[in-house]
């Protein structure tokens, strides 16, 4: 890697990581102000909501606004971030092995969120409120909106914006982003490992919509758990068993069939996030996350 690249790979982290830790504030501070907002204009309609609808219709709306931070860097970078990715391969099969991954590894985060409430007391999800509002309004703005917003955020931009250092690079960066953003412990890894089998499934398929499919499918499933039919002692039993299944295949998997990465592909990485503005995002969220843990 030439020293003009190395420099071009330094800003590009820079940029990025700024760009995230004003995403976050703005994303924080905007929802807060956009309840008050969105109560406001729906009283003057006449229109009532609960209180937690209100508030996932301020959240998703904030995350449009706030979005458009990064339609000016797809702007500002269009040309590259279209060469990016050129295949256009699908199969079904493909599709139900990335369904498949990321339903293993939503059961095997729940086991160890299990284990670490059985063995050391401790919720890595913390204090989970289940909305009150309509099963239709949840699959909504819970499952469709950020499944569609996510993936053009962190897929269709981060991921294609970073392309340019290779494959894996990009992939552990936007991932890992695509965890922080989340600020809970729990939803963190489960991103991080959720935003890789996304990234593979956009490299090999070129198309932003099967990964759109699977996050929404994902999300919609995760909604449907929070009814009240699910609230029962045998479906977290069913789903840490099957992660405590899950955990030693996945392992296997990774060590017999994932080659390594070239060394040059990993200090790429490392250049990607150990920028100053990139330690900032990551000790800001790992602090916040850390602190709603439940003890």
């Amino acid at each position: 890697m030439t020293a003009a690249d190395n420099a071009l790979l330094k800003r590009d982290s820079r940029r990025l990581g700024w760009l995230m830790l004003l995403y976050i504030l703005l994303f924080q501070l905007g929802t807060m102000v956009m309840v008050f907002v969105t109560a406001l204009l729906l009283s003057r309609i006449g229109f009532t909501l609960q209180d937690s609808s209100v508030l996932l219709i301020a959240s998703d709306l904030t995350q449009a606004l706030v979005g458009m931070l990064f339609l000016r860097l797809y702007l500002r970078e269009r040309e590259q971030i279209h060469r990016a990715l050129v295949r256009n391969v699908c199969g079904l099969r493909l599709l139900l092995l990335s369904l498949a991954g990321v339903f293993a590894w939503n059961t095997v985060i729940t086991a160890l969120d299990w284990i670490c409430q059985t063995a050391f007391g401790l919720s890595l999800s913390g204090d989970a409120e289940i909305p009150q509002c309509s099963l239709l309004m949840m699959l909504l703005l819970l499952a469709v909106f950020p499944a569609v917003a996510e993936e053009l955020i962190f897929r269709g931009v981060i991921y294609r914006f970073l392309r340019r250092y290779g494959a894996f690079p990009a992939a552990v960066t936007s991932s890992l982003l695509f965890g922080l953003m989340h600020l809970n412990v729990i939803q963190t890894v489960f991103a991080f490992g959720m935003g890789l089998i996304l990234c593979r499934l956009y490299e090999k398929t070129g198309r932003l919509r099967w990964c759109m499919l699977i996050h929404l499918i994902n999300n919609g499933i995760s909604v449907l758990l929070m009814q009240p039919f699910a609230q029962k002692p045998a479906w977290t039993a069913a789903q840490v068993v099957t992660g405590l299944i899950a955990l030693p295949v996945i392992a296997v998997l990774l060590i017999r069939r994932k080659p390594a990465p070239e060394p040059e592909m990993r200090a790429r990485c490392g250049q990607l996030l150990k920028t100053v503005p990139m330690l900032l995002l990551f000790a800001g969220c790992i602090v916040f996350s850390v602190m709603l843990v439940k003890l």
